[in-house]
Parts: structure tokens; sequence; C-alpha cells
């Protein structure tokens, strides 16, 4: 069953008055959030289309309310009339805190990414893009199956890339919430999602090059997944890599560019790094 309401909430590094003019410049919105924007100044509306978008994200994009700097309402008429709020607020040290809600967001089926999947990656994007770093590109018209894999160049070396999977204090910043880590193959690798999710053993591991462990989700098999580093310039070329066993891979493949964002974000912002929330309310 589809949430009755969902929210994402992330802190970027620019100011509204920035945040802004990314949500509402069609050039800058295929920067980040579609393949292609095009306004449409007769229909009152800017036009969302291609691959990087689901289908109840592309066509007609309306405004609803538009408050410059603060606040932004929309509805996409392919989206079932399903709108979309966007709201701003100044932090300190010259930032913008985000917060995206959609109301009675689409549903899909149970291997399919899902309207919170969606919010996570353009909340993460749009951060990157304003930041100066690439965005990461969901192809929504390419169904996976068997492999979930993403990659990106982050601007660290090796040590504290490996350092951020292994740590459990670092692990805890971004993805884990208590994470306990052995380091050594078969050492316990656990991020405290509790007995049903998530990693469990290290398999494999090479300091700054790579580590691999095994993933327990109800209902499956364990598989496995694998992170390997590769020095690029004085950065880091991250892969990650969920090996699915024949399964449908698209909910994994988002996921993961999920948090891989979160990885590269908290990298870059250091002690600043505030990490994004995010909620699902059900239908009561």
């Amino acid at each position: 069953m589809a949430p009755a309401r969902l929210m994402v909430s992330t802190t970027v590094n620019a100011r509204r008055s920035a945040v802004y003019a990314a949500l509402t410049d069609h050039e800058a919105l295929a920067g980040w959030f579609a393949e292609r924007v095009e306004t449409q100044p007769d229909a009152g509306c800017v036009r969302t289309d291609g691959s990087f978008t689901p289908r109840w994200a592309s066509g007609a994009l309306r405004t609803i309310d538009a408050q410059p700097g603060r606040r932004l309402a929309l509805c996409w008429e392919a989206g079932a009339g399903s709108p979309v709020e966007i709201e701003l607020v100044s932090v300190p040290t010259g930032r913008t805190g985000v917060r995206f809600v959609q109301w009675s967001p689409p549903g899909g089926g149970p291997d399919d990414p899902s309207a919170l999947d969606f919010w996570c990656l353009a909340a993460g994007n749009l951060a990157n893009h304003l930041e100066g770093r690439p965005v990461v590109r969901h192809d929504f018209a390419r169904p996976r199956r068997g492999t979930a894999r993403a990659e990106a160049t982050l601007a660290v070396p090796a040590r504290r890339v490996y350092a951020a999977l292994t740590v459990p204090a670092e692990l805890d910043r971004w993805i884990a919430a208590t994470a306990v880590v052995s380091p050594r193959v078969g050492g316990r690798y656990d991020f405290g999602w509790g007995d049903d999710l998530g990693p469990r053993s290290i398999v494999d591991l090479e300091p700054s090059r790579s580590l691999a462990y095994t993933w327990r989700e109800r209902g499956h098999r364990d598989s496995v997944v694998r992170w390997t580093l590769r020095p690029c310039g004085r950065g880091t070329t991250v892969r990650v890599q969920h090996d699915l066993g024949g399964r449908p891979a698209d909910r994994h493949q988002i996921g993961w560019e999920n948090f891989l964002i979160d990885l590269q974000r908290m990298l870059a912002s250091g002690k600043d790094w505030q990490r994004s929330v995010w909620q699902d309310e059900p239908v009561r």
C-alpha cells in the first residue's frame, strides 16, 4: 500500500536564492533532475521527459504555488494529481535546508523504485549539482536483473573512503544505525538495522582497495555486496556491486545509488555533513 505522505529533508551548501533557481530554471533542472526539461509558457508549465524520471514524474509539471526563495508547490499531470511541496529554510553558515513532501505518492510493485527512493535521489543530486559534484543518474527506462551496480569518483584518497566503509563511527554518519565491524574475513559487519535486513559478515577485504560482505533480506538467500576502490588522480573511483542471483535489481540499484551519494556528500562535507532525513506515513 502506498503511503499517504512522504518527506525527504536535506541540507545543501548553497543559499536559498541559488537553491530556488535550481528548482525553477529549466536548464538547471536538466542538470540534476530530468533528462529533458522544456518550458511551455502557453500551457503555464514545464515538461519533464526522458529516462531519468519515473513515468509519474514525466510530462506537464504545473506550479500550484510559488514563493520565491521559500516555497514551491507542484503537480505532474501524469502523477494522478499527487502534489509535491518543496520548502526552503536558511540554516547557519550560508546553507539551506530543503524539504520535499509528496502527498498520496504513486505506488508500484515490490521490486520497483518507490517515490521515496526517487525523492531521496533527487535531494542528493540537487546538493551535488549546487556543490559542484557530478550527479548520479538512475535510468528508469532500463530494467535490471541479477546485479545492482553504482559508481562515482570521489575527491578524497582511497584510505578515507575505506575508513568510511569500515570504521563504525564513520558508517553511523551516512548509512548505519549502530554499526559493528570486525575487520577480518569472517568478521561481523552489521549496520544495526535489525535481524532481517542488511550486512552480516565480511567475506573479503583488502585495506584501501576492496571490501565484500554478505547481505540478508527476509524471504531471500543471502547475497553479496562488494565495494572496489581505485585511485583516480587525487581522488578515488568507488564502485559498489550487489549480486542478487537473478532477482529483479531495480529497487536495489536506486538504493545503492542513494547510499553512494550519501557517502560522496559526507566525505566532501566533513564536519558540516548532516545526514538526510526521510519518512513515509501510511494511509490510516
